[in-house]
């Protein structure tokens, strides 16, 4: 391991070395692949499936030739023979079973649920083989099947499932003061099926074993079938719906492989092929990311913005905004249980939200606040299990943020890395997201358990990473962090309000002017005036708040009347409030109004009837004390004056004293 001095100059010194692009060297380049079952394991685990239930069929046909040869025609000497032949499907279901656990040990979920697949599969082939003996040999099962299918379905529909343990108010007081950790895992535990899910497969399984009694008794009665057949077609019965009632268990649980309620996303497609070549040139591109829960509502709504090659954007915003949120629908947005989540997001014109199980090179890694690591030990963490071939990077990219050779040593030989204290996890976390060498990071508050030592080396990183082309996108309320963004990115309740150079953003703030970018459609009015009523939350303030939306809302309207079918322009609201008025500015890409359209909306304006209906233009001038345009950096801007009024100063005013 290279020294301290040497290492801090290679590492920190942007002006004398360059980042090496790791991503060219397959032979010390770290791979990913997203987990899934392979096809093949599917299929052989059907093929053990329908062996082993064929070898159990095979025991109850058996039970014809006891009925047969033993019971009717007393052949005693046939019994052991008999007995012998039984064994060998029970053995044969046996070795099936432990070869199907052997051939498929790590997909044990997969396992399951084809297997209850198949075997239902061979219930109903059984059903049909007896139905082609005769149409009422097999009643029993479709009866008792469909009478298990309907209650599976009422249960799921209408059960309430119950807690793992149901706790006193003194035991949850117990719990949350840290006197029973197991307690609050068994409370923190989802239950997957309801309590009488079990209890409804052993009903109706006897029921239509007692069915199949019934029928092949009565068609024995009638000498359509053997008396001999009775037992084997009850008994086949009974088993053709133990095997579908475990598949409808196994249906009425969550997939394993997607979660207890696997969110449902609904991509965007590339509008057009311009599109697809713009979205190649940014490192990282969110195009009308939404999330929301099941009821409708929104907690991230329409979020777009691209992040260039060395672009540093950090995420701001207050608590509950969907600052982590937002990182974690870019990432992975199937893991956002019962949400709904919509939007396109792609790395360097590559679908982030498509999964496949091939090698691959890292596109992005995610750092939660709280470090992800595995009950494995430090080196394994650090390389991901990657091996030797680069584990001696990996050390040294932990020696570029731990300045030292004990603590390297010491974190990489722990047996387990879980058991590390929180500063040490952190930096392992740190140091395996820029061994991954990922060509975007996004980073959730990396300040939570950073050692003040550790934060000062992220910040040289980040610096580095930038200066060879990296992009990061950054959660943090930390000064030295937040001084590394090039842009800032602020959410106020799920929505973007702002998104610009973090110089001109501390600049706008520090004069008191407040942004709000929006989708340039009639969509964005409710938002539009969320955010406005958001800066008048004092008493008495309904006729401001009203006026404010209304002229806001007409302005949007009159910028969207010329705007482009299937555009993705956005349109900023500056808003500043002063004593006695307010200023709203309005900047678009549209032409400024002339003045022949000003001069007809003033005169709608003093010829318009009480009540009519003014144009959007005539609606603004009516409410507005001045407005003024001017063109900047090629945008117009229309700067609007509202008187407005200090409840605190003033009598209340109605809505009609203000508008």
């Amino acid at each position: 391991m290279k020294p301290e001095a040497e290492l801090k100059s290679e590492i920190f010194d942007g002006s004398a070395i360059a980042v090496p692009d790791y991503t060219r060297d397959a032979h010390t380049q770290a791979v990913m692949a997203d987990r899934g079952t392979p096809n093949w394991a599917r299929y052989v685990s059907f093929l053990f499936a329908i062996g082993t239930g064929a070898c159990l069929i095979a025991v109850a046909v058996m039970s014809v030739f006891f009925q047969s040869l033993v019971a009717a025609n007393g052949s005693l000497f046939a019994m052991p023979l008999l007995l012998a032949i039984s064994v060998v499907p029970v053995l044969g279901a046996l070795i099936l079973d432990y070869c199907h656990a052997r051939a498929l040990a790590g997909f044990r979920a997969a396992r399951n649920r084809t297997e209850a697949m198949a075997q239902a599969a061979v219930a109903c082939l059984i059903f049909a083989i007896l139905s082609l003996l005769h149409p009422l040999l097999g009643l029993a099962i479709p009866v008792a099947a469909g009478a298990a299918v309907l209650a599976f379905w009422l249960l799921r529909r209408f059960g309430v499932t119950e807690r793992m343990w149901e706790f006193r108010p003194a035991e949850a007081a117990a719990v949350l003061a840290g006197r029973d950790e197991h307690g609050l895992r068994l409370l923190e535990s989802k239950i997957g099926e309801h309590a009488l899910t079990r209890h409804l497969q052993r009903s109706f399984s006897w029921l239509a074993l007692i069915l199949g009694f019934a029928i092949a008794s009565w068609l024995a009665a009638q000498e359509v079938v053997a008396l001999a057949a009775v037992a084997a077609v009850a008994l086949i019965s009974y088993w053709s719906v133990e095997a579908i009632c475990a598949y409808l268990r196994v249906l009425s649980q969550p997939d394993a492989a997607e979660g207890d309620a696997p969110a449902r996303v609904v991509q965007f497609e590339a509008q057009n092929e311009e599109d697809q070549a713009a979205a190649s040139l940014v490192g990282l591109r969110a195009f009308g990311v939404s999330v929301e829960t099941a009821h409708g509502v929104r907690l991230l709504n329409d979020v777009s913005f691209d992040v260039g090659p060395g672009e540093v954007i950090g995420v701001v915003g207050e608590a509950a905004s969907g600052k982590s949120l937002l990182l974690q629908s870019l990432i992975n947005p199937f893991d956002l249980d019962g949400l709904v989540v919509q939007g396109r997001v792609t790395a360097h014109g590559n679908d982030l939200w498509a999964r496949s199980n091939h090698d691959q090179i890292v596109p992005v890694m995610h750092l939660p606040p709280t470090p992800r690591i595995m009950p494995a030990s430090g080196i394994e963490n650090l390389t991901c299990f990657q091996g030797e071939r680069i584990a001696d990077r990996g050390l040294r990219c932990l020696e570029s943020l731990v300045f030292s050779t004990d603590s390297v040593d010491r974190i990489a030989a722990a047996p387990d890395a879980t058991n590390l204290s929180s500063s040490d996890q952190k930096a392992l976390a740190l140091a395996r997201a820029f061994l991954m060498s990922p060509g975007i990071y996004l980073l959730d508050r990396p300040e939570d358990f950073s050692s003040d030592k550790l934060l000062a080396a992220l910040v040289d990183r980040i610096k580095m990473e930038a200066q060879a082309g990296r992009s990061f996108v950054l959660i943090t309320d930390n000064r030295a962090l937040l001084e590394t963004c090039s842009k800032l990115l602020m959410l106020r309740d799920g929505r973007v309000v702002d998104f610009a150079p973090a110089a001109e953003i501390r600049s706008r703030m520090s004069s008191g002017w407040l942004r709000f970018v929006t989708p340039r459609r009639l969509e964005s009015e409710d938002t539009l005036a969320t955010w406005v009523k958001s800066h008048f939350k004092r008493g008495g303030d309904e006729a401001n708040r009203l006026k404010l939306c209304t002229v806001a809302a007409e302005l949007l309207a009159f910028s969207c009347q010329d705007i482009r079918p299937m555009s993705l322009e956005r349109v900023c609201y500056d808003f500043k409030h002063f004593e006695g008025y307010a200023l709203i500015k309005l900047i678009d890409e549209s032409p400024l109004v002339s003045s022949g359209q000003m001069q007809l909306a003033h005169r709608e304006v003093a010829e318009g009837a009480v009540g009519s209906r003014l144009s959007p233009l005539a609606k603004v001038i009516q409410l507005a004390e001045d407005v003024e345009q001017e063109l900047q950096d090629n945008r117009r801007v229309m700067t609007v004056k509202i008187a407005t009024y200090d409840p605190r100063k003033s009598r209340t005013k109605g809505p009609t004293d203000a508008v």
